[in-house]
């Protein structure tokens, strides 16, 4: 069995429009989000094995901080620059070449692409939007990540920052 998770990363700044996309930070509720949601994953799900993050500034730093949540060190943490504005297509390719090893992988991106990649994997718990550092929990009936699909996913858990509060 292979649990994936998909974080979308915290709300970013808009304060500075001439930085490119990639470099914008998180703002207030994004620092403020990311620590919460950590905790939140923290007391319900052990931590995943392997984390693959975007290398955009607001990922990074989300990440960062739900990993210091979750009492994560960084060496779970791996940068992959396919997940920037991730296709779905791209998002199978990433999830298809993870480690078998690693039974549990976190995925931490941007939307649509998370989200449509949610509800292609789970279409019985299709959601209209994964928020700001909403998190979206799947399982596989399956040995290996190469194996993963929609006819052996198993919808676990959607949560986000709102539903916190």
């Amino acid at each position: 069995m292979k649990t994936l998770f998909l974080l979308r990363h915290a709300k970013s700044s808009w304060d500075y429009p001439d930085l490119p996309d990639q470099e914008r930070p998180l703002n207030a509720r994004g620092k403020r989000d990311a620590p919460a949601m950590g905790q939140w994953i923290n007391d319900h799900f052990p931590a995943p094995q392997l984390i693959l993050s975007s290398h955009s500034v607001r990922t990074l730093a989300t990440i960062s901080k739900v990993a210091h949540a979750m009492g994560i060190r960084g060496e779970e943490i791996q940068t992959d620059e396919r997940l920037y504005h991730a296709s779905t297509a791209t998002l199978f390719k990433v999830l298809k070449n993870a480690p078998d090893q690693a039974e549990s992988l976190m995925l931490v991106g941007h939307n649509p692409g998370i989200t449509d990649f949610a509800n292609v994997l789970c279409p019985q718990q299709s959601v209209d939007n994964i928020p700001t550092c909403g998190f979206f929990v799947i399982r596989f009936h399956c040995s290996g990540w190469k194996e993963a699909s929609p006819e052996n996913a198993e919808f676990v858990c959607f949560q986000y920052p709102k539903n916190l509060r």
